[in-house]
């Protein structure tokens, strides 16, 4: 709908939003408009109103009003008649009369009231809704406001804030992301108590036009109006002198001359019923507005989430632009003799994609290892779509992606590196694609997504002729061998290979000695076999370089127990590679994470996101990186050799948890699925144990374990998979105390913690459920081992009955074909259950039986474990 509002602009296209028909015109004009990245926001008040403050809430115009007419008749002793009278002016003309009655008669009492109410009103503004933070976050390539609240700053904080009476350095400027705020800004005002830094009155605006400070930025103001669209949200276009100013006369004619140039202007709608006032097109009509959204108030949130998804399918069209960065990566190696090979070994971004270039610089140790040969002969030889890398930290997962896309750089490969996060909907499109080899490092895409591709996306795959790596950790190695064996014909498609496997049992000599060849120019001492690489970077780190020559890595010792976000901080990065900027914030650890990437840059960095990465809950702009988790993983080692920390660590882990469950979950107590899966890390004893206790030949106290699960058991009692893991923990202590009646009290309550953990479990209708209770069933069978082996004093009928659950649990795990693979275990669980075949075949065995059917159940796991057969029949 158009309407003539006179002179100047000679029509305004009014948009009913909730119209269907107008809402998909307005989509392609948006959609025009982002495409071309021209379409800059100008924010008002009515967008952050009834935010929640640091006190309070952020004022509505009448609210702000209200409370500057109190001061007003207090100070110049106003009386009922003259405050009616002020009642009637605009907010500005209040304001005209209150800076100077502010200035020359009130006392320190009264300057003291109105700095608190700004201060509690319009700072640490950090509850603004999900749909506005996305808003804020699409990727404008700069903002402007006219609050002086910091809203648009906290869910922003990359934004550079440009504020009136500041010089700027245009230069520096010029490929950074600034927010303009045009009247003012809360911290500069109470850092300063000047009202210049408050823009509220007339004259401010005047003065603030006049003052050669702030040229540059009206200036550019005026460019935007001439130049590029412009989107007024929350503005009610009063008297905004200063927009006024800028438009001028030039901005009518420019607007009738160019026909694509839109100015949108969104129009709160209270009265949806009646037409919009000629006195409000009127006004309207000085700022060149083209096109009026009608929005009723109700339906803000879908306007906000309107344009965010307009702004999503345009990255869309654009993905194909986005991911070249990716595809089509050379390779050039370093001399070995070069110093720079050290930082190789603890620092990952030396492995990183140069944009400008697209190549991966190596180091000159760099060797191709067996297990990356295997996989290449089968990439080669077989008809397998899926390959799946599994390994832990620092294994050299990412090495072995590198010499594979080495190999194949014929194909039309894409590498993804460690650090960056794609959507669902990037995938689903990546995989549309014809012909491609695609290489995921960890943790680029996530477990949900990976189960997708194995249960959903084969066929698409094969059909597309395209071909995928992606590299896991070693728990999800394991899990990930469960559903290649569990579905029917997924092993002629999918490859799984195991570092950790390969590294134990596998590396052969050449490998080793020819690693070790190449490392000798640099001094280092050797790799010895059967080493981790971690064990390999704590020897060379602890005992060949001298600071000298580290002088590239930050100190370790610097974590206190006094400092717990800073503590919180680095546990996170030790469980993810990234944190964007507004998980960091959930997590109170933003400010520690901006602390240690200026002080230890080199390990922790501040980086933006890629197009690629901005989904809808992650609308961030810039996430935090651990470039060295062996640094990570040392200073928490460090912190964790003083006993006196514990405490401290387990309190952080709780916070961390709770945070998290805050987080995700929404105002109707709704949890978010995808908590369940990000805490997963964090209770997971063989995580903890290796985050704090790397540098331990016996991976660490236990004490550590059992006092986290004590801090979490509040939090997370309901979750089955949380209580088998200190099951398994208190299972640990057992082991490890001599004093039998502390050995039967800890059996006893990992014994119950499995039982109540298998019976959630079983309630569940989870897809690894079949998985999960088997591994809870070889917990509950080394639980009751250890009972039976190594207490004594216990009521023997009583142990005949636990004997048989005993035999009935070995039965199901070796005899009847579980769907888990127990040889998988650790080394100490596989000793476990070698002691129990030797009691089988012991006299002992037929001593404390009690069921006479166990001894053919007996029999059976003996064969099945060691081909022996036995006959224990007395």
């Amino acid at each position: 709908m158009y309407w003539d509002v006179g002179k100047g602009v000679d029509l305004v296209n009014i948009i009913n939003f909730v119209n269907k028909d107008d809402r998909d015109l307005l989509y392609n004009d948006i959609c025009i408009e982002l495409k071309r990245e021209r379409l800059i926001p100008i924010i008002g008040s009515g967008f952050t109103k009834d935010s929640i403050a640091k006190r309070g809430k952020v004022p509505t115009v009448d609210s702000l009003k209200t409370f500057l007419m109190g001061f007003i008749n207090r100070l110049l002793d106003y009386n009922e008649s003259d405050s009616a009278e002020l009642h009637k002016l605009k907010l500005s003309d209040v304001a005209e009369i209150f800076w100077p009655a502010y200035q020359s008669k009130a006392g320190d009492i009264d300057k003291k009231e109105f700095q608190e109410y700004m201060e509690d009103h319009f700072s640490n503004v950090r509850d603004l809704e999900v749909a506005k933070s996305n808003f804020i976050n699409i990727g404008w390539r700069y903002l402007y406001t006219l609050n002086y609240d910091d809203a648009i700053e906290s869910v922003s904080p990359e934004l550079i804030t440009i504020v009136p009476y500041s010089k700027q350095n245009t230069l520096w400027l010029k490929n950074k992301r600034c927010l303009y705020k045009l009247h003012g800004d809360i911290k500069r005002y109470m850092e300063t108590a000047d009202p210049k830094y408050c823009i509220l009155s007339k004259s401010q605006y005047m003065n603030a036009l006049k003052d050669s400070q702030n040229e540059d930025m009206l200036r550019i103001l005026q460019t935007d109006f001439l130049s590029n669209s412009i989107l007024f949200v929350g503005c009610g276009l009063d008297d905004e002198l200063d927009l006024l100013f800028t438009a001028g006369t030039q901005f009518a004619e420019k607007i009738n001359i160019d026909k694509d140039h839109k100015i949108f202007y969104v129009y709160y709608d209270s009265t949806p019923e009646k037409e919009i006032s000629k006195l409000k097109l009127s006004t309207l009509e000085r700022y060149g507005i083209t096109d009026i959204i009608r929005v009723p108030s109700n339906a803000m949130d879908d306007f906000y989430n309107f344009i965010y998804q307009s702004s999503d399918d345009v990255k869309k069209l654009r993905e194909n632009d986005n991911l070249d960065q990716f595809a089509n990566i050379r390779f050039q190696n370093i001399e070995i003799s070069n110093e720079e090979n050290i930082q190789f070994l603890f620092l990952k971004d030396k492995v990183s994609i140069n944009p400008k270039t697209k190549t991966i610089t190596l180091p000159g140790f760099f060797i191709r290892r067996n297990i990356t040969q295997k996989i290449i002969d089968a990439i080669r030889s077989t008809e397998k779509s899926i390959y799946i890398l599994g390994g832990s930290t620092l294994s050299g997962k990412t090495y072995v992606l590198l010499d594979i896309i080495k190999e194949f750089h014929s194909k039309n490969v894409y590498y993804f590196p460690s650090g960056i996060t794609l959507s669902k909907q990037l995938l689903e499109t990546m995989l549309d694609k014809k012909d491609a080899f695609y290489v995921f490092d960890e943790d680029t895409i996530s477990n949900a997504q990976i189960k997708d591709i194995l249960f959903n996306k084969i066929l698409q795959i094969k059909n597309n002729n395209n071909q995928i790596i992606v590299a896991i950790n070693k728990s999800n190695g394991t899990f990930s061998k469960y559903f290649i064996k569990s579905i029917p014909n997924l092993e002629k498609d999918v490859g799984l290979y195991l570092l950790d496997q390969h590294l134990k049992n596998e590396v052969p000599y050449s490998e080793i000695n020819e690693f070790n060849k190449k490392i000798s120019p640099l001094g280092l001492i050797k790799y010895n076999e059967k080493n981790s690489i971690l064990d390999y970077l704590i020897r060379v780190d602890d005992i060949t370089l001298k600071q000298e020559n580290r002088a590239f890595f930050p100190p370790i010792n610097f974590l206190s127990k006094n400092n717990l976000s800073e503590l919180k901080a680095m546990i996170v990065l030790a469980n993810h590679t990234s944190i964007s900027a507004s998980l960091a914030n959930a997590l109170e650890i933003d400010e520690s994470l901006y602390k240690l990437s200026k002080i230890a840059n080199i390990a922790i960095q501040k980086d933006y996101m890629y197009n690629i990465e901005l989904t809808l809950d992650n609308h961030s702009g810039f996430k935090f990186i651990s470039n060295s988790n062996y640094w990570v993983y040392r200073c928490l080692s460090r912190f964790a050799s003083q006993a006196t920390n514990y405490l401290s660590i387990a309190e952080a882990y709780c916070d961390i948890i709770n945070d998290y469950r805050l987080y995700y979950t929404s105002s109707d107590n709704y949890t978010n699925p995808d908590y369940y899966q990000i805490i997963k890390p964090y209770y997971f004893l063989d995580s903890i144990q290796f985050v704090f206790f790397n540098d331990s030949p016996y991976k660490g106290s236990i004490v550590l374990p059992n006092m986290i699960y004590k801090e979490l058991t509040p939090l997370l009692n309901e979750n089955y998979q949380f209580l088998h893991q200190e099951a398994k923990c208190k299972l640990r202590v057992a082991r490890r105390t001599e004093n039998n009646e502390h050995k039967v009290e800890s059996l006893d309550f990992a014994y119950r913690l499995i039982n109540r953990a298998y019976q959630l479990a079983s309630e569940r209708r989870a897809n690894n459920v079949e998985y999960t209770l088997a591994h809870m069933l070889v917990t509950k069978a080394l639980i009751l081992t250890n009972f039976i082996l190594n207490t004594n004093g216990y009521d023997p009928s009583k142990k005949q009955k636990l004997l048989h659950l005993t035999i009935e649990a070995y039965h199901k795990i070796i005899v009847e074909n579980s769907v888990l693979d127990y040889r998988t275990s650790s080394d100490e669980e596989i000793k476990d259950i070698e002691l129990f075949i030797e009691y089988l075949m012991s006299s002992r065995f037929k001593k404390d039986i009690g069921d006479i059917n166990d001894f053919s159940l007996a029999e059976e796991i003996i064969f099945n474990k060691t081909g022996k057969k036995v006959r224990l029949r007395r």
